[in-house]
């Protein structure tokens, strides 16, 4: 739900967008003398307020729409077909945790979702379900073991992601390993600080080669 006061100056705007989004949001105008615009995520108690310029959202229906389209995302969501072109279109990086059941996605919720909270704006992250979609994993540059964490910046096309097993020693688990939750938090801080090393997948060497 986005939600605003009513104000002259944003009226216009709001309701541009209103119109092109009312497909995916519920727009609602109050009256009030405090200035007010912010998003209502579902089971979410406290709103996310706007804190910009608000000037560039009273001028520009695009600005604002951006804005609702990053901070319309849940903390901590999840990729799927329905979903994937909304985390492209917010331009932020997407940051996947790949699970192996309903039971280990509840178990790292809390913490994904505080991770949402704390970098809001810088990077998304989504559950994707390794049973449906492991697949993608490969496209990350990661092996399929599961749990994983990885790193996409899309507009870099960038990949990073926390340590695996050698194939070897995976293979040979008798079940899932636990998600590293400290390396994890390194690594997002890494990746948005700049001092992270992105995967570069090692491409295979031709049987022959040109002279």
């Amino acid at each position: 739900v986005v939600s605003f006061n009513g104000d002259k100056k944003l009226n216009q705007t709001f309701y541009q967008v209103a119109n092109r989004l009312s497909n995916e949001f519920t727009f609602v105008s109050f009256s009030g003398s405090k200035e007010y615009l912010a998003v209502h995520l579902p089971n979410e108690d406290e709103p996310i307020s706007y804190k910009g310029d608000r000037k560039e959202v009273e001028k520009s229906a695009e600005d604002l729409e951006a804005w609702i389209k990053i901070e319309g995302l849940p903390y901590f969501g999840e990729v799927n077909g329905l979903t994937f072109a909304a985390y492209v279109v917010s331009g932020l990086p997407l940051a996947y945790f790949f699970y192996n059941d309903e039971d280990e996605r509840k178990e790292y919720t809390s913490f994904f979702t505080q991770l949402g909270k704390q970098h809001r704006g810088k990077l998304n992250f989504a559950g994707l379900d390794s049973r449906k979609f492991g697949r993608h994993a490969e496209n990350l540059n990661m092996k399929e073991q599961f749990p994983l964490f990885a790193i996409h910046n899309m507009s870099s096309n960038l990949k990073y992601g926390v340590a695996q097993l050698p194939e070897e020693k995976y293979e040979k688990l008798d079940k899932p390993p636990k998600l590293n939750t400290k390396e994890v938090s390194k690594l997002v801080n890494d990746v948005l600080s700049g001092r992270a090393e992105p995967i570069v997948k090692s491409e295979e060497i031709p049987e022959k080669q040109e002279s």
